[in-house]
């Protein structure tokens, strides 16, 4: 996609796609970043257990204007027993405490240095270790605990400041999978505010990677209650306030439907790739009681919750109304989850003939256009993980 600065107009659609042509078969290299610690600088942007969180960086080519930030995954509590489960007293789990991140990072897939993709590979890279129990987005300290992961974004925002974004036309791809994907998600429409004056500077895309819980029920007898369930006593315990004015007055009353993705998405702003497996194995082997779909019920189940899936993303699209630019939509019929941080998910299974990679160089070309169409890849086939 030759130079970032192309990004601020439309590039011809040939040059779009000889570029997006050089990302197959090439390999990807993972990148290492270092870790940078919010000790001493921002005391309230901590893990649950109080430690200083920080962030993992690998500053980009002298001439790139592009900037990355991804939000790792990996759940949440929701109560004081799951909370205390997940977080022991004395813990040393990265998910809880800081104590014992290392000094360094390597990263794949949407990270990674890739030769047909020069835009990403020379980018300034920033990692948001996740450690704060609360899908990145909370703001409450409960059960002895701290739920800071709103304070650790505006943290990093701030340090995106001090780095240098919006010194000049900047473009930044604020993202995450699962939890991380969630939390950018809640926090994507409010990111050129936390960026202060430099954000009027910054063109914001997100990558949402497997945001998009449906509020099903559980398969009956599998002994899940439900993530809408779940989400509700969630909202309550942390507390998050970037909850969109448009989606908090559309729930009045269930403003815990505004950091759950079905009801969420309708009303994101800021221009997106959406990725949602149609068989998200997180949710379909929750829902089902904690294995993967075998028996001939837990398959149509699963059947049902990727036609939903299906049809949300393709509602998504079709519905979509921001004058900032386009989103796009990407779900693919695989039995997976949040893999756009790994080289498979990212540079070689694909959907609709496209690769992850090649579906984000595609909706960046057009990114300052409105009006334009495609930008779906939905995948249609029959069978479970098709």
């Amino acid at each position: 996609l030759k130079d970032l600065a192309l990004f601020w107009t439309p590039l011809d659609p040939a040059d779009a796609m000889r570029a997006l042509s050089l990302s197959v078969g090439v390999s990807a290299l993972p990148i290492s970043m270092k870790l940078v610690s919010f000790k001493g600088a921002y005391d309230d942007a901590v893990c649950t257990d109080g430690t200083p969180s920080g962030y993992y960086y690998k500053e980009g080519s002298a001439d790139s204007t592009m900037w990355l930030v991804d939000l790792q995954g990996g759940g949440w509590c929701h109560d004081e027993y799951d909370c205390h489960k997940r977080c022991t007293k004395g813990t040393e789990s990265t998910m809880c405490t800081s104590k014992g991140w290392s000094k360094t990072h390597t990263e794949d897939g949407f990270y990674s240095t890739h030769l047909g993709d020069k835009v990403l590979s020379e980018a300034h890279k920033i990692w948001v270790p996740y450690c704060t129990s609360d899908a990145h987005m909370g703001d409450a300290a409960k059960f002895g605990m701290q739920f800071r992961g709103a304070k650790v974004i505006q943290a990093v925002m701030s340090e995106l400041v001090r780095l240098g974004i919006g010194k000049t036309n900047s473009s930044l791809i604020f993202g995450g999978q699962s939890a991380g994907g969630r939390g950018a998600m809640v926090h994507l429409d409010y990111v050129k505010s936390m960026l202060g004056a430099a954000g009027a500077q910054v063109q914001v895309t997100g990558l949402l990677d497997s945001p998009l819980w449906l509020d099903l029920p559980a398969y009956p007898g599998g002994g899940f209650w439900g993530f809408g369930n779940e989400t509700q006593q969630a909202h309550a315990l942390f507390k998050p306030t970037h909850l969109g004015d448009e989606c908090a007055a559309a729930n009045k009353g269930a403003e815990w439907k505004c950091i759950f993705g079905q009801y969420r998405m309708p009303h994101v702003k800021t221009p997106y790739l959406l990725v949602a497996s149609e068989y998200d194995s997180f949710q379909l082997s929750t829902a089902v009681g904690w294995h993967t779909p075998k028996t001939a019920g837990e398959k149509a189940y699963a059947a049902n919750f990727a036609k939903q899936t299906a049809a949300l993303s393709e509602s998504l699209r079709a519905n979509w109304k921001s004058t900032d630019g386009p989103n796009a939509v990407y779900s693919w019929a695989c039995y997976c989850h949040a893999q756009t941080m790994t080289n498979q998910g990212f540079d070689t299974r694909t959907c609709g003939g496209a690769t992850v990679r090649q579906a984000l160089g595609r909706l960046l070309s057009v990114r300052g256009s409105p009006a334009v169409g495609g930008l779906r890849w939905v995948d249609y086939c029959t069978g479970f993980s098709c």
